[in-house]
């Protein structure tokens, strides 16, 4: 018998938490802080772990290319590939042609086979310290510090295609909506001219150098927004033209992804950046909180199709999902306390009041007040006991808790409590848990 009732507690307590879901609308009459992303903290290999880049296969597999080699990740954990083959290897770039990966490292191109599980093959002739790969066709562009070459991958012919380069360092790579190709250097941008099949180097704002660490194609198609050491930029093709995006303060920008409904994910040295035409929300790692992003150091950023955002940095990578179906609020930003309350029973009242309890006491949120948390102490009016069981509301708008001390009941017009405990006629038993 007693261990049916604790079943039955647990389930009761299960269907309290999805009702929890219900009882935060974003268009709640009562006031809740803004919300913001949490971040589930992955660690790649269970150690301390650069990831430099994130990539999302035809079938839906993410795959981390990392200081310590290629993983994949299942949702809960990461698994590391070839290890014998891929130890040490940094991974810097990931694309995938005809079924198979195709990965720029620090020791060149190799490619990896799904169905073989393994790397099967490492091309010798290509160029090392690989930064980004585009597929084009049957062709590949490779680009690294030793300049951006052209792979045939049928017939395996490699061709530079360095000349024209502001430096031959190059970082990054993007092919813009009407199909032409820019490449970021060291020290500029440069365009590829079709007609001559060279480079053409492009001006930087201010006459002076620039290291275009990323590009992304701005969500109107009439600019790119340009990632750089100290700043984020867009460039306008159509007039030769710069501006500079204000982000909060001087960062080293590192990645660009596209989000949903025009927004653009900003990673930099400094945290990770939603921009908008919103405004622009800032997420960094705070200590404080475990649920904040692990790291500011981000190395790349990534906006998958179901709502998530994925961050990679110097602790692995970090998991946020963007979806306003299930929002989630610390407690700490609804009471501006550090004090823990293990919520287990909820209630919006008719006059909107957001009533949390739980093991201890229970938080009234109304519109246009501070938040009120209602404790046990010795004051007159307070609660009887702080292991709150279950809230309800009568016929009358009458708010009762049900403690682990007897009932309490909410007067409004005081503020306080009235307790009742429960007594059978003749006194001499007694219900102080009340359920």
């Amino acid at each position: 018998m007693d261990s049916d009732r604790r079943l039955i507690r647990t389930l009761r307590y299960l269907l309290l938490a999805l009702l929890m879901i219900e009882c935060l609308p974003l268009n709640s009459a009562t006031a809740l802080p803004e919300l913001g992303l949490t971040w589930k903290n992955v660690r790649v290999g269970g150690v301390k772990s650069a990831v430099f880049t994130t990539f999302c296969d035809s079938r839906g597999i993410i795959w981390l290319g990392t200081n310590r080699g290629l993983y994949f990740y299942d949702g809960i954990s990461t698994h590391q590939i070839d290890a014998e083959k891929l130890a040490g290897v940094q991974i810097y770039s990931i694309v995938e042609y005809n079924g198979q990966l195709y990965i720029g490292s620090n020791n060149g191109l190799m490619i990896y086979d799904y169905r073989q599980g393994r790397i099967v093959k490492i091309i010798k002739n290509s160029p090392k310290e690989i930064r980004a790969l585009m597929v084009q066709g049957d062709h590949l562009w490779i680009g690294g510090l030793n300049g951006i070459f052209y792979y045939d991958i049928t017939h395996q012919r490699l061709l530079n295609y360095s000349s024209g380069l502001p430096h031959r360092s190059v970082y990054s790579m993007l092919r813009d909506s009407r199909g032409v190709l820019y490449v970021g250097t060291y020290s500029g941008m440069a365009r590829w001219d079709q007609r001559h099949s060279r480079f053409v180097r492009i001006a930087n704002p201010g006459g002076g150098a620039l290291f275009v660490n990323c590009m992304l194609e701005s969500p109107d198609k009439h600019g790119i927004y340009v990632g750089s050491e100290g700043a984020l930029y867009r460039y306008i093709p159509g007039s030769e033209s710069w501006e500079r995006v204000g982000l909060e303060e001087s960062c080293n920008v590192k990645s660009l992804a596209p989000g949903e409904a025009g927004h653009v994910w900003v990673g930099t040295d400094n945290g990770a950046f939603d921009l908008s035409s919103d405004g622009l929300k800032h997420y960094r790692h705070d200590s404080r909180d475990e649920l904040s992003i692990a790291d500011n150091e981000i190395w790349c950023v990534y906006a998958d199709s179901k709502h998530n955002i994925w961050a990679g940095h110097e602790r692995g990578v970090s998991i946020a999902s963007i979806t306003t179906r299930i929002s989630s609020i610390r407690l700490n930003r609804l009471t501006h306390s550090g004090e823990g309350n293990e919520i287990h029973s909820i209630l919006r009242d008719r006059k909107q009041n957001l009533w949390l309890g739980g093991t201890n006491g229970v938080i009234r949120i109304a519109e246009g007040e501070a938040p009120r948390w209602y404790r046990h102490d010795d004051s007159p009016g307070a609660l009887s006991h702080n292991q709150i069981r279950n809230i309800y509301e009568d016929s009358e708008g009458v708010v009762w808790l049900a403690t682990d001390a007897g009932l309490n009941r909410y007067n409004r017009a005081s503020d306080r409590f009235e307790v009742f405990h429960i007594v059978d006629p003749k006194g001499g038993h007694t219900s102080n848990w009340v359920w």
